[in-house]
């Protein structure tokens, strides 16, 4: 048993598998999905954490679920392995957000850990607030109407054509490291050298 141990922690390292860890530092259980082609529903009590690996050249997302509740998830996204080498990684509020969250990574590159600290739902606008199951949660602009304007879709499918609404820039202004809508991405996009050695931790509540 020793020697299968042995062989497939060897393994992994060969096929250069990315570790990661998920924490939950809030005050309440929560369930996170790490998807694709991983776990969903990986119960965390509060201050408990998990680790797991992911190939080197995954491409998903990570996000926290509260008991009974349904999108949105605040969603920490990530792609590695891409271009030029490069680890590519975001919390994104473009759905909107449930529970704030940070990507803290260890790199010997020391890249920079995005983080969404503020609680977005106590002072989400009230059109845009969903109350399930008696759990607050902050649903985007495009998400609530479904308008091209809000979605970057149609006419407004462009860069050029999508500028940030008021109700972006509420979760601009309280999370600036975040993607607030979807050409969000100069101030809200992160990179690191892929490297086995890299490992990032998804904090819940940091």
């Amino acid at each position: 048993m020793k020697s299968l141990i042995i062989f497939t922690a060897l393994l992994s390292i060969a096929f250069g598998d990315r570790q990661f860890t998920v924490k939950n530092n809030c005050g309440f259980t929560i369930w996170a999905d790490v998807i694709p082609n991983g776990e969903t529903n990986i119960q965390l009590n509060s201050r408990q954490s998990r680790s797991f690996s992911r190939p080197d050249n995954w491409s998903g997302r990570i996000y926290p679920k509260r008991a009974n509740d349904r999108a949105p998830y605040t969603l920490a996204e990530f792609t590695l392995g891409g271009y030029k080498g490069m680890d590519f990684y975001d919390i994104s509020l473009v759905d909107g957000f449930n529970v704030p969250l940070a990507i803290h990574v260890s790199s010997s590159d020391n890249c920079r850990s995005p983080s969404c600290r503020a609680d977005l739902n106590a002072n989400c606008p009230a059109e845009l607030k969903r109350v399930q199951n008696g759990l607050t949660t902050c649903e985007s602009a495009c998400t609530k109407f479904h308008q091209d304007q809000y979605c970057c879709q149609g006419a407004h499918g462009q860069p050029n054509t999508c500028s940030p609404s008021n109700y972006s820039r509420y979760f601009k202004q309280a999370c600036p490291d975040a993607y607030s809508y979807a050409y969000d991405d100069p101030s809200s996009t992160f990179t690191c050298r892929a490297d086995s050695s890299t490992r990032y931790e998804v904090v819940f509540c940091p």
